[in-house]
């Protein structure tokens, strides 16, 4: 007899700060464990970064300012079901800029500001 494997539904991914995405989704049917997806905002495809046995997944390594798109699928024995849909999220900037103006005519200004990594 073949075990039917539900689908993974309502995959939610929000950045946790400027290093990790946390990404949770529905349990899914028979599911013995899950396999996450990412693809980073420079690739073209998706690779397997993650095994799991929960319904939630952090996702670390990634850049700052950046978008990254994930799907997940579950898995019974060496079998995997079809990829839930796919979700985006772009990670936090580090930190707040410190800005600084500064008169330089009678009506001119100039503003700088400290670098964020990432921007």
């Amino acid at each position: 007899m073949i075990i039917k494997i539900g689908n993974v539904e309502n995959v939610k991914a929000q950045a946790s700060d400027y290093k990790t995405i946390t990404l949770s989704w529905d349990k899914a049917n028979n599911a013995q464990s899950y396999n996450v997806y990412r693809k980073a905002y420079s690739s073209n495809t998706f690779k397997l970064v993650a095994n799991v046995t929960d319904s939630s997944y952090i996702s670390s390594g990634v850049m700052t300012g950046k978008e990254y798109q994930f799907k997940v699928a579950a898995v019974y024995g060496n079998r995997e079901g079809k990829y839930s849909s796919i979700v985006a999220c772009t990670t936090q900037l580090e930190g707040t800029p410190q800005l600084s103006i500064k008169k330089v005519g009678k009506s001119r200004f100039t503003l700088s500001w400290t670098p964020i990594d990432g921007a």
